[in-house]
């Protein structure tokens, strides 16, 4: 019980070729051009969670061999993917800081009588420069991390080198080589 034989499995019927990578073979234009490395077909939608585990795993948890090198590679990619959108919202948000700042300069500028004095125009012109302060430090580190994160994947997406003179480092990736003594 549980395994499929040959006689179990009955063909699709239908009125249309099953493709995968394209609309049809009749717009070879519309073809995916590239490489696909993994097919599965599920009897259900999958949720935006199941794609996403997918995505990041493979199809580890499908009866597949799991690749854990490929897994680090899709979760770097995902991880790049994340921080690449954290900094784009970052930008976004000193834009919006930049023109409360500058609405409040022309409010000082005016001399329009409001509510607001021009010590607490001030201070809240202070405090925004502070919080940008800030996000141009965070947007420091956000692309900090960006460029390591890539070449961890330049480094996983590398051939090992070939055998070179000098001691071998057991647990070193590649086993890389350091200086003998």
């Amino acid at each position: 019980a549980g395994q499929a034989t040959g006689a179990d499995l009955q063909p699709a019927v239908s009125a249309y070729d099953f493709i995968i990578g394209g609309i049809s073979t009749v717009y070879p234009s519309q073809m995916f051009d590239g490489k696909i490395d993994d097919v599965a077909i599920f009897n259900r939608p999958l949720t935006p969670d199941e794609i996403q585990q997918v995505y990041l795993d493979g199809l580890a948890g499908l009866g597949h061999v799991l690749d854990q090198r490929q897994v680090a590679i899709n979760k770097i990619e995902w991880a790049i993917a994340t921080k690449t959108e954290a900094l784009e919202l970052v930008n976004l948000a000193m834009e919006k800081e930049r023109a409360a700042f500058d609405a409040l300069s022309e409010l000082s500028a005016s001399g329009d009588p409001c509510e607001l004095s021009p010590q607490d125009i001030f201070r809240a012109k202070s405090e925004i420069l502070w919080a940008m302060g800030r996000q141009i430090n965070a947007k420091l580190k956000l692309r900090l991390s960006i460029n390591r994160l890539e070449r961890a994947l330049q480094r996983l997406t590398l051939e090992p080198e070939p055998e070179a003179d000098g001691p071998v480092h057991p647990g070193r990736p590649w086993g890389l080589r350091g200086r003998g003594r």
